[in-house]
Order: C-alpha cells, then sequence, then structure tokens
C-alpha cells in the first residue's frame, strides 16, 4: 500500500506520515484485507498462450495416434500373413509420412522455404520410388520402366534447384543463406546418374542433365562468391 502527496504527484510508502519532498500532511489511506492487497500485487508471471498449448497438445495426440496405428497395423499384419513378413503396414507408415511431409509440418512445424525445398525433393524422389515399387511389387526393374529413377527423381532436382535459385536471386542481398542447402541439392543431383550407373552400368541423358545443372550451379556459387561462399561453408559445418 502507498500514499499519495497531490503537490509533488508521487507515491510515498504507507508508513510515512509526511512527503519527504514538501513535508506536506499526507491523508490516511484505507486499509484493505492482506488477501485483497495479495490479489492487487503484480508478480509478473508469464500468460501461458492458449493456442501454443492447444498446439502442443494436439502434437502429442497425432504422435501417440500415429505410433499407435502403426504398432496395431504391424501386429496385425505379422499375426495374419504366417510367413513372418510384413507388408501392407508399410502403405500405412509412408501415409504417415506423406501426412508429416505436408499436412503436419505446415500445422505444427515452420521450416524456412531453403531447408523445407530440399527435404520435400529427398521425400518426393523416395516416394516415387515406393509407388513405382507398390505398383512393380520388385526393386528389380529393367531400365526403359524405371521412371522413378529416369525420369521423376532428376526432374524433381532440377526443378528444386531452379527454384530454390529463383528465391536466392530475388532476395540475393542474403544470398549466402542459401549456400548450404543449395549446395546440398547441387550434390543430391548426382545421386540418379550414380544409382542408374552402377544398376545398369549405362547413363540416360536426363540423369546428365540433372548432373550437369547441379555442377553449373555449384560453379556459380563459388566463382561470384569466392571467399564467402566458402566462408559460409565452413561456418554452417564449424570448421
Amino acid at each position: 500500500m502507498v500514499k499519495h502527496c497531490n503537490k509533488c504527484n508521487v507515491d510515498i510508502d504507507v508508513h510515512h506520515d509526511n512527503c519527504p519532498l514538501c513535508g506536506a500532511y499526507l491523508p490516511e489511506v484505507a486499509k484493505i484485507s492482506d488477501e485483497e492487497e495479495y490479489k492487487q500485487i503484480n508478480y509478473c508471471y508469464p500468460k501461458q498462450n492458449t493456442d501454443l498449448l492447444i498446439k502442443d497438445f494436439l502434437l502429442k495426440i497425432t504422435i501417440l495416434t500415429c505410433i499407435l496405428s502403426i504398432g496395431i497395423c504391424a501386429i496385425i499384419n505379422f499375426l495374419t500373413s504366417g510367413d513372418y513378413t510384413i507388408s501392407w503396414v508399410w502403405h500405412v507408415v509412408v501415409g504417415w509420412l506423406v501426412f508429416w511431409v505436408t499436412i503436419g509440418r505446415s500445422i505444427f512445424f515452420h521450416l524456412q522455404f531453403r531447408r523445407q525445398i530440399v527435404w520435400d525433393y529427398i521425400f518426393s524422389s523416395l516416394l516415387a520410388f515406393y509407388i513405382q515399387f507398390a505398383i512393380a511389387g520388385t526393386l528389380s526393374i529393367e531400365a526403359e520402366y524405371n521412371w522413378a529413377l529416369v525420369w521423376v527423381s532428376p526432374s524433381l532436382a532440377m526443378g528444386a534447384m531452379a527454384g530454390l535459385a529463383m528465391y536466392a536471386l530475388i532476395r540475393y542481398k542474403e544470398w549466402q543463406r542459401f549456400a548450404l542447402p543449395m549446395t546440398v541439392l547441387n550434390v543430391l543431383s548426382f545421386v540418379p546418374l550414380i544409382t542408374y550407373y552402377i544398376v545398369y552400368k549405362d547413363a540416360h541423358f536426363m540423369t546428365f542433365i540433372a548432373a550437369a545443372i547441379g555442377v553449373g550451379i555449384l560453379l556459380g556459387m563459388m566463382i561470384v562468391g569466392r571467399k564467402k561462399y566458402f566462408l559460409e561453408i565452413k561456418k554452417k559445418f564449424h570448421m
């Protein structure tokens, strides 16, 4: 509780009878109960954000549902298969992966675009291979029918590199922040070419194009960025 001096317009401790500045008599204030005084005290406790609490609760429920559904499906699949193999449960796993990468990530997580596009490329390529495997029923696919490796993966790599390069040009003043994700995409653009050569002892022109674009962009960053590019890479890897 405090008393107020009208002349000096200051608040003074309740134990003082006179203002220490001007000496004016301070009128008595009405006494209040301990409970009312407790309510008036501001303890500066941070208020909890209701939206964040709800979001955290929904995240935990979604994760629990994901784990339980996959576990139950795996047990049912194991008990009914007879040969102790898990087959259709992988469709449930992939379904949940699609949810987390698309809807779930947008709802619960906030990744920056330069990171999102790298993970989107990786996930989309793996999803294409899974769909191809589900349709063919085998991993041994002839070169002319391996559309996931020949067409989808290189096309996704070129699209991801083009999208990230355009975004970097738009925000050219912050181009160093795109050095690492672009480098990762450039390295990943070699994966279809290397995989195709290992499996088929040959190279398709689409895989060559994707790798060539990756090399061109990587050299461009090294030449244009020079020391800034290498300094940024060292910084990201804490070298």
